[in-house]
């Protein structure tokens, strides 16, 4: 992955103000989702950022890692939800 600086400043920078998603990088960013998500898995693997929380989408079936800066603990991914309740939820 080769990125320039400003891009680097710019995913820190919006990493630094609230967690984000592979998703929300990109679309801040203008870089593909799959940049966004190799930059993340680096930075997670260099203890660099965690996953500070989930973003639960679509009546909480997707469930989105959200990052932030700093060598923190992840945050337990959500358990799943029985598929009757997902309906329940998406009806209402």
């Amino acid at each position: 992955m080769s990125l320039k600086i400003q891009t680097y400043v710019s995913l820190l920078e919006h990493l630094s103000q609230a967690p984000c998603s592979a998703q929300d990088l990109a679309e801040l960013t203008g870089l593909h989702i799959e940049t966004t998500r190799e930059f993340l898995k680096e930075m997670k693997k260099r203890k660099l950022a965690h996953i500070a929380q989930w973003d639960l989408r679509l009546n909480q079936r997707i469930k989105l890692p959200m990052y932030q800066l700093g060598d923190g603990n992840d945050t337990p991914k959500p358990k799943r939800i029985p598929n009757a309740l997902a309906v329940k939820r998406w009806k209402e």
